[in-house]
């Protein structure tokens, strides 16, 4: 949602404002809430429960990553609970913010991502893919991530507190937005492995060294479809069309997405606001 590697124009909250006001007039405001509300989804809860109230949402609409936000909720720590156990602080082990708005991270992240002129090069991220190994520039916690199992057909027991607090979280989000009067959307963002036909995604669980037997690229979007539905929180997927559109040549993968770090490109940003405006619609969400 931020839109990291893409000028703010090109995101999709943007986009989706400038085509739904054209004339720029000021009638329809579509606010990016994206590192304002943290990094993860616990902490898109704690921020509405702090921050919503102030800004009077007709429609809220939560993006989740299935390639990585469980692997955030999964490292939070949890800190002052209140009286439903919902934290009032939310830690995170690897990265935070300095009193300058500056993302950080420790010193547990590769050299790639630690230094802020290398972090934000997509040249550079990609060289360092290829070349690998030297300086500690190899990515080292693409295969940790896999041996998780996000995209396991079975929830493996690191991994089962994670939808736990997924879930937790996104009760009292909706709970946040319930109480502004507001309605709440969740889009689910796929990743570029689940892209493709046949999909990226045997091909990448080998290179990690790992049979793709036991997974399944749609694993993440079934069950955090079957989540969303236990508690009545609309859900939207987007990788069906995003699947189609490339198999009709319209575009390739690879010209929606950052192929280091997964973010959309400008391509990608612009389909996926396309896109979304239209389910909105036909859903009754936006006139």
């Amino acid at each position: 949602t931020f839109g990291q590697g893409v000028e703010n124009a090109e995101t999709w909250p943007k986009r989706l404002e400038a085509s739904l006001d054209p004339a720029g007039s000021g009638c329809v405001e579509v606010m990016n809430l994206g590192y304002a509300d943290g990094f993860s989804p616990d902490s898109y809860g704690l921020y509405a429960r702090a921050d919503l109230p102030a800004l009077l949402p007709d429609l809220v609409v939560v993006q989740l990553f299935t390639w990585n936000d469980l692997d955030d909720l999964r490292a939070n720590l949890w800190e002052e609970p209140g009286s439903d156990g919902f934290p009032g602080r939310i830690v995170s082990p690897v990265t935070y913010i300095d009193l300058e708005g500056r993302r950080l991270s420790d010193a547990q992240y590769p050299l790639r991502f630690r230094v802020p002129l290398l972090r934000e090069s997509h040249l550079f991220q990609l060289a360092a893919g290829v070349v690998g190994g030297a300086a500690g520039l190899r990515q080292v916690n693409a295969k940790e991530f896999y041996s998780r199992r996000v995209h396991q057909r079975e929830v493996t027991p690191a991994l089962a507190p994670a939808w736990e607090r997924l879930e937790f979280s996104l009760s009292v989000l909706a709970a946040a937005v319930k109480a502004q009067g507001a309605r709440l959307v969740v889009v689910l963002f796929p990743s570029i492995a689940q892209m493709g036909k046949p999909p990226r995604f045997p091909g990448l669980m080998e290179a990690y060294h790992h049979s793709p037997d036991p997974f399944d690229p749609e694993e993440p979007n079934r069950r955090m479809r079957e989540l969303l539905d236990r508690l009545g929180i609309a859900c939207l997927d987007p990788l069906p069309a995003l699947r189609e559109g490339e198999r009709a040549g319209r575009w390739r993968a690879e010209e929606l997405y950052y192929i280091e770090d997964g973010h959309f490109r400008p391509l990608g940003q612009a389909v996926l606001a396309g896109w979304l405006e239209r389910e909105l619609k036909a859903g009754g969400w936006i006139p």
